[in-house]
């Protein structure tokens, strides 16, 4: 789950297609989209590079043998490094579009969302 897409990806990915962008939105969400890409693979590489760690230790016996595994803090540390990604991002978002903009994204994001969720395809989606 690590580098399935999160809300905020997809409200970032789709906020450019809206379709009452003033000048220079269009422009700043893209530069914000390919910001978060830059920052969030790094720290899912890290992320993932720590549960690879997780799961050779668990195969090997290692986990058992009394310290803290160090897999543990570079979780944690990945974490919250994605959880502070993704909130300055968020704010960013919010800045960039106008409040009606962001409601709409969000509740076309909630129901194509849902619709992932479910399964369904486009043309099953609404029936």
């Amino acid at each position: 789950h690590i580098f399935q897409p999160t809300p905020l990806e997809r409200e970032l990915r789709a906020a450019p297609g809206l379709a009452d962008l003033r000048e220079g939105q269009g422009e700043q969400l893209r530069s914000l989209l390919a910001q978060y890409e830059r920052e969030i693979e790094a720290v899912n590489r890290e992320w993932a590079s720590a549960r690879d760690e997780r799961d050779r230790e668990v195969e090997g016996g290692a986990l058992y043998a009394g310290d803290t595994p160090k897999f543990i803090p570079a979780i944690l540390d990945a974490q919250r490094t994605r959880g502070e990604i993704e909130e300055r991002h968020r704010q960013r978002l919010a800045s960039i579009l106008t409040a009606e903009q962001l409601d709409r994204l969000r509740a076309e994001r909630s129901h194509e969302d849902r619709k992932q969720d479910l399964g369904l395809k486009d043309e099953y989606a609404d029936k």
